[in-house]
């Protein structure tokens, strides 16, 4: 794989994905193995122009905690969540080489915010979905339950269904 894997874990304390550029193109792409579970009390923060690109259907961010991916502008500095199979050099080019599949939606599942995550400290701004939503119709890209976090500036292609919002959630979407 030509991307930087990041393995299946609870996190304890808060932590950054960091934007790593490349050498000119493509940027570095990380590779998400598995479900990152935020764990309540604990936040999780994802720099401007980082790629993610999960490598099978799950959940990407199981949030019990704070998640804050905002990207800078709703251009060249947002966050991508892409299928690992999609080889565009603008969003970390062929992490998978071995995989000559074209990307397909459903390809990697949600972002998962429950009723213990905390909704003040929860953003998502300046983000492009892509290829996400293998829950279909019963699981958007973005799912809550009974969470309600600040949701401004996304677009979203190629995705089963972009939000589904269950329970008690509110949450704030702005375009």
């Amino acid at each position: 794989y030509n991307a930087i894997a990041l393995l299946s874990e609870t996190l304890s304390q808060n932590a950054r994905i960091k934007y790593r550029p490349g050498v000119g193109v493509p940027t570095f792409a990380y590779l998400p193995t598995g479900q990152l579970t935020v764990a309540s009390g604990v936040t999780l923060s994802v720099d401007p122009q980082v790629v993610l690109k999960p490598t099978i259907s799950f959940t990407l961010f199981y949030v019990q905690g704070a998640l804050n991916v905002i990207g800078s502008d709703n251009t060249t500095g947002r966050v991508i969540i892409t299928s690992r199979r999609d080889d565009n050099p603008i969003f970390g080019g062929d992490t998978t080489p071995t995989d000559a599949s074209t990307p397909q939606t459903g390809d990697w599942g949600n972002f998962y915010f429950t009723d213990t995550s905390v909704d003040a400290q929860c953003k998502l701004r300046n983000i492009l979905f892509q290829f996400g939503g293998a829950g279909g119709n019963d699981g958007g890209t973005i799912t809550t339950l009974s969470a309600s976090p600040t949701l401004a500036r996304l677009e979203f292609f190629q995705n089963a269904t972009a939000m589904t919002f269950a329970g008690n959630s509110q949450p704030v979407v702005d375009s």
